[in-house]
């Protein structure tokens, strides 16, 4: 009986991640064929796409201010637009891996998986990306929160400390984008929950 329900289980877990897979391959074709994130850097006086440089002065300047690692990040994969194939597949890793954190968190705070729910946040960036404007900073922002969220929630409860730790952490690397992990984390732990404002009240510099 355990076998037959593990093997079930087996099956269940394949057949998930080929319908994700799947969802992302039909992704990276739209990207090429239809929206081309190669007019994203074209249009880079139109949709603030961030300038990289490979100056020290840069990267010190980055990693001095909340979010600053994060945009560093974006910036220079952002340059990787130029490319529409390079820039699609970006894109889609952002979305695959955020898609594969919220289906983690959503069987750790559901104890089940929840099908749609794991496509909705990947949807979003890609809609957004269809509309020709530069949101990978926030992008990468919610991969992290959400992928430091389903690590948090895989830890030992009774740690609320370290969950601050964490958040701070993420404020750092991610800034403003941090709420989303701090509201997450509320949901699984509400000793957590006072620490969310946080993000609203220290918004993220923004350059």
């Amino acid at each position: 009986m355990e076998l037959a329900g593990q093997c079930r289980a087996d099956g269940w877990d394949a057949a998930r991640r080929l319908r994700l897979a799947c969802f992302l391959a039909g992704a990276l074709a739209w990207l090429v064929a239809e929206v081309d994130p190669s007019l994203t850097y074209h249009g880079a006086g139109m949709t603030s796409l961030p300038a990289f440089s490979p100056d020290p002065l840069f990267l010190r300047d980055h990693l001095s201010r909340p979010g600053g690692p994060l945009a560093y990040a974006a910036a220079w994969l952002s340059q990787w637009f130029v490319f529409p194939a390079a820039g699609a597949w970006v894109l889609v890793a952002v979305a695959g891996g955020t898609a594969l954190a919220v289906d983690a968190i959503g069987r750790d705070l559901a104890g089940k998986t929840l099908p749609g729910l794991r496509y909705l946040p990947a949807a979003v960036l890609l809609i957004a990306d269809a509309q020709y404007l530069h949101f990978l900073d926030w992008q990468l922002g919610w991969l992290l929160c959400f992928a430091a969220t389903a690590l948090w929630l895989r830890l030992p409860r009774g740690r609320p400390a370290a969950g601050l730790l964490g958040l701070v952490m993420l404020y750092y690397l991610a800034g403003g984008a941090m709420l989303v992990a701090a509201l997450v984390l509320a949901l699984g732990d509400p000793r957590l929950g006072v620490l969310w404002p946080a993000a609203v009240l220290v918004p993220e510099p923004r350059t």
